[in-house]
Formats: structure tokens, C-alpha cells, sequence
């Protein structure tokens, strides 16, 4: 089969099982294909090779036919005519749906709606390869189809990569997996990983954090308790970037009110500041957990670790084991100012209710009751949602007055928010009220478009959301915006409770985010970090600061700099 145009670059495309390289012509490149999503899930892949700039508007070249153990076999091109022309691929996947619903002209599904059943996610993925030219030698690629890249089929020039769009040109000398194109992305911008935005104290007084790619932790901002890793009286606070000494292996960092935590490699935790850390500010080793923590969350005052989706621990001081808490498995598990919540379940299920519960630090003590949000019946467009995450908020007081959360439902009429607690400020996604403790819907989220992740700070709230008649998400903000916290400087004021979209953001799904009471950072799909809202103490990083939040705010995210490898 013969594709392309002859008098620029003809492709001789045959599809083979199991290939040989000793078997390929100096000039072949070989692509192998593989997905995470299951065969009997796959409606069917296209794959389409020729110049680059063509991919878009031209028909595919082949189709695969054959799926086993994640593997769609082998393709090799070989090219002719002008043999130092550029070469792309294309290829387009649809899980549990008609691979005609994933064409181009349709924006690869992105009129697509949840299937019935939750258990069967319904989706179109688009992965991308580039060679700026073919040399005189074999070249292989790895295209890779995964699940986490449905509904972001990126810009023609970029491909998915764990759900976040980079560069699809292929680095010289490799097999031009998404492992090279991640650390290509990496060595072309700061490659940020993680992202703290940790409590106010007083005054606005914050800090903030963020693990680089070789595993290092970089903080800035109030310096009082020795959040920042080092003595409090040698260093008030930093309005740059500061090294956390002594602290490698990093993968994600937490922020409390006057603590920072880092998760390492090998699944233990070290902790600094107030109740973590000597008079020196030096990051200390929590207990070992039962079992590698996975991912970590932080309370104002307590840190919890998320041990893979079956149990969770809370550490409240550095020389005290940590507050087990063995469960049902949950699908979803987070803290906010002073609780944890999750949504129980080995599998999303609309059966699932969520659920949250104050942190008790006194293991002897009597728990505090669990309170369930179980909306059935409430509305009628909650039937058969299937609740996906929870958030809670990370401002309040002890008696719970301005406490929020936000829960993520998923439905085949499309994903939204369903909220409770405090809406003052619209931090529900629903015109402000002063009844607290009813449901609110968050129409105003609905209306902008689907959201596609869900965070929640003081008395605001973020998310991706995938604008009604776009494909790729963006990142939004509602709630109070005294101090810049939205994000937007547009003189016009929108609805109280409507999304607002950040400012200075690059679009596509953020890597990372993280709310603090005043301030928000992210790590966008750059691989840098962003920051706006309050300054007080330098939480921004933009080597300024102020008496309080009056003194210093920043309505527009602006990348940190200082966070170099």
C-alpha cells in the first residue's frame, strides 16, 4: 500500500508481528505499539504516517487488527523519494466506543459523554511521534496508547504523556518512548514534579514548595517554625527558591501551616518545621509506616500518607508513631484544615458514599463520629453519579465555621461538582448563600464546561475544566478573590461562584496543584511552577513580599523562577 505524495515522500507501509532489526533496511523505521487499555475494551486504533504538517487532514494509512497482553504489534515504514524529509505518525484509539467517533473532524470525541456502565470508560486517545528527518539509519519508536490520555488528544505537535500534552518530536538516539519525551521535556524547562502551597499563619503569612526532577526540594516564603529546612532564627523568610539541605529521593512535597513534608522513593517520609523537626530545622524521618505511602496529604497540623488505596496514616509529631487508621479500601483519600475525607471503594461506584472525619491526634481518645454524604435521592441528576474525588477545605476555624467540600461525580450526562458546607464566597460553584450545610450543585462549574479534576483551598476552589466546544482543559478558579486567589485580573466581575480561568497558565491538564488558604501554585503542563494570591511572606516566589496579604498580592499565575536543576 502506497500513501503519501510521490514527488515529496512516498511510504511503503507493511504491518508485522515480531519483527527482526536484522531483518530492516537502513532507512526503516520500525513502530511498536502498545496500550494499557484492555483488548476487549479497544473499538479500534488508525494509525496514519506521512509529513507531519499533513497528519491532521489525511486519511490513516492502516488500521491495527490485533491486540494481545497490551501489545498492537509492529509497524515498519520505509520511506523514499527525499530521504531527509520530516516524518510524523498518528495514532488514534477508541476504548469502548466506534473508532468512527474518533476522527478529527469530531475533535477526537470531545462530544463523547460517559457510558452507562462506570466500570467501561468511554474515550478516544491520540498519541503522536515526530522525526525532524529520516537519516540514513534505522530508527525505532515506541508509541504508546495510555488510558490516562483519553479526551487529550493534544495540539498536532505535542502528544499525551501521563494525561499531560509535551513535545511529540523524538530525541536523537532513543527509542522515543514517553520515557524520552518526558525527560526531553524535563531538560527543556525546569521540570518541576510537585507543588506545595501551604496555610497561612498570620498576617497571610505562608510558604510554599516544589520537588525538582533530580529529587530535590526547593521552599520559599515564612520561614518562622522552620518550614523551609533550615533554623528559623538564621533565616525569617526567603523570597527565592532555598534548598532544603540534606533532603534527596524526593517525589512529592506537602505544605501544612507551619511544616513542610517530603514523600521519598522508597515510601517513608521526613518531615520539618514546628512538632517535625530540632531547634536546627532538620528534616526529620517520621516512623516507618506500615506499608510505602503512596502519596501524601497535609492537614494544617498533621500530615497523612495514602498507603495504595487500602489504609492511611496520620503522623502529628515526628517521635510519635503514626495514628493508624486500617478501612475499606477508597478510591479517593485527602485532608483538609483538620480532617480527613475519601470516597470508600475498591472501584468507582455510584454506590459509593463519601465520607470525612476530624483528625484526632490523642490515639487513646474517643474517634469523632464519621460524617457520610450520601445525596440518593437528592437530586435527579445524581442518579447513578459515580463520585470520583474529594476535596475539603484548608481554611476554618475549630468549630468547623467557613468549612467546605467539594466532591467530583462522574455521569453520563457529563462530569460535576456536587458541594457542601460554606458558600459565602461561592466556593461551592453555586451563587453564594449563607445557608450552610445544604447541597449545592456546582451549576456555574457545569455551565463552563466538564471539570476534570477538582482542589480546594480556603474559601476558593480550582479545576481543570474542559470548556463546552474545546478539547483541551483549563485550568479555573471560583470563590473569594479578595487577594488575587482566582487568579484573573479582568476588570469585569464575573457571577460570584463562576470559573474564572487563570491567567498566565499554558493550556492542557496541570501536572500538580496545590491550594493553600490564600495562594495557590501549580505545576502546569510546562513541567514549571506557577504561582498567584497572597505574598505576604514571599509564598509567590517573585522575590517580594509585604505587611499582610494587602501589602503583596498577585492576581495572575507567573512562573517561579529559581527552580532550576
Amino acid at each position: 500500500m502506497v500513501v503519501g505524495s510521490p514527488t515529496r515522500l512516498a511510504l511503503w507501509v507493511l504491518i508485522v508481528l515480531g519483527a527482526s532489526e536484522a531483518c530492516l533496511a537502513p532507512t526503516q523505521v520500525t513502530l511498536t505499539l502498545v496500550t494499557d487499555v484492555p483488548c476487549d475494551e479497544l473499538g479500534g486504533v488508525a494509525i496514519t504516517v506521512g509529513i507531519p504538517s499533513e497528519l491532521e487532514t489525511r486519511d490513516a494509512s492502516t488500521e491495527a487488527v490485533t491486540c494481545k497482553d497490551g501489545t498492537l504489534g509492529t509497524l515498519v515504514v520505509v520511506p523514499h523519494g527525499d530521504r531527509s524529509a520530516e516524518f510524523g505518525v498518528k495514532v488514534v484509539a477508541s476504548r469502548n466506543v466506534g473508532l468512527d467517533a474518533c476522527g478529527q473532524t469530531s475533535g477526537y470525541g470531545k462530544d463523547l459523554k460517559p457510558g452507562a456502565d462506570p466500570a467501561k470508560p468511554v474515550g478516544c486517545i491520540v498519541a503522536r511521534r515526530r522525526l525532524r528527518f529520516i537519516e540514513h539509519q534505522p530508527h525505532t519508536l515506541m508509541v504508546e496508547l495510555r488510558s490516562v490520555c483519553s479526551g487529550n488528544p493534544c495540539d498536532p505537535n505535542s502528544t499525551c504523556v501521563e494525561g499531560v500534552c509535551t513535545d511529540a518530536t523524538c530525541p536523537e538516539g532513543t527509542t522515543c518512548d514517553d520515557a524520552s519525551l518526558t525527560e526531553t521535556a524535563a531538560q527543556a524547562s525546569d521540570g518541576v514534579l510537585s507543588v506545595a502551597a501551604g496555610f497561612d499563619t498570620f498576617n497571610g503569612a505562608g510558604h510554599s514548595c516544589a520537588v525538582l526532577r533530580n529529587g530535590t526540594v526547593r521552599c520559599w516564603g515564612d520561614n518562622t517554625y522552620g518550614q523551609l529546612g533550615v533554623p528559623a532564627s538564621g533565616m525569617a523568610q526567603s523570597l527565592v527558591p532555598f534548598d532544603v539541605p540534606n533532603l534527596v529521593g524526593a517525589t512529592q512535597v506537602v505544605a501544612g501551616a507551619d511544616y513542610s513534608c517530603a514523600l521519598l522513593k522508597d515510601g517513608t517520609v521526613m518531615c520539618w518545621g514546628k512538632r517535625f523537626s530540632d531547634s536546627m530545622g532538620k528534616p526529620t524521618l517520621l516512623p516507618k509506616p506500615k506499608a510505602p505511602v503512596t502519596r501524601l496529604s497535609a492537614a494544617a497540623t498533621v500530615v497523612c500518607g495514602d498507603e495504595g488505596g487500602t489504609q492511611y496514616q496520620c503522623w502529628a509529631k515526628a517521635t510519635v508513631d503514626p495514628i493508624s487508621r486500617m478501612g475499606p479500601a477508597y478510591v479517593s483519600f485527602g485532608t483538609g484544615r483538620d480532617e480527613w475525607c475519601l470516597i470508600p471503594g475498591n472501584l468507582p461506584s455510584a454506590t459509593n458514599v463519601p465520607q470525612c472525619q476530624k483528625i484526632f491526634q490523642d490515639p487513646g481518645s474517643q474517634p469523632p463520629p464519621i460524617v457520610a454524604f450520601n445525596w440518593t435521592g437528592v437530586a435527579t441528576n445524581m442518579q447513578n453519579a459515580v463520585p470520583l474525588a474529594i476535596v475539603s477545605s484548608r481554611s476554618g476555624d475549630s468549630s468547623g465555621v467557613g468549612d467546605f467540600h467539594l466532591i467530583r461525580y462522574g455521569h453520563a450526562g457529563g462530569n460535576f461538582i456536587v458541594g457542601v458546607g460554606a458558600n459565602n464566597h461561592g466556593q461551592l460553584g453555586a451563587m453564594p448563600s449563607t445557608k450552610a450545610g445544604a447541597l449545592q450543585l456546582g451549576t456555574l462549574v457545569f455551565a463552563a464546561g466538564e471539570p476534570q479534576s477538582v482542589y480546594a483551598g480556603g474559601a476558593f476552589a480550582c479545576a481543570d475544566i474542559t470548556l463546552v466546544g474545546k478539547t483541551l482543559p483549563q485550568f479555573q478558579c471560583w470563590g473569594d478573590d479578595q487577594f488575587g486567589q482566582l487568579g484573573a485580573t479582568s476588570p469585569t466581575a464575573p457571577l460570584p461562584g463562576k470559573p474564572r480561568i487563570v491567567e498566565g497558565l499554558p493550556t492542557g491538564l496541570v501536572k500538580d496543584a496545590s491550594l493553600g488558604s490564600t495562594h495557590a501554585c501549580v505545576v502546569a503542563s510546562d513541567g514549571n511552577a506557577y504561582c498567584w494570591g497572597c505574598g505576604a511572606s514571599g509564598q509567590l516566589g517573585d522575590e517580594k513580599s509585604g505587611a499582610n496579604c494587602d501589602g503583596h498580592s498577585r492576581a495572575r499565575a507567573e512562573r517561579v523562577t529559581g527552580l532550576g536543576p
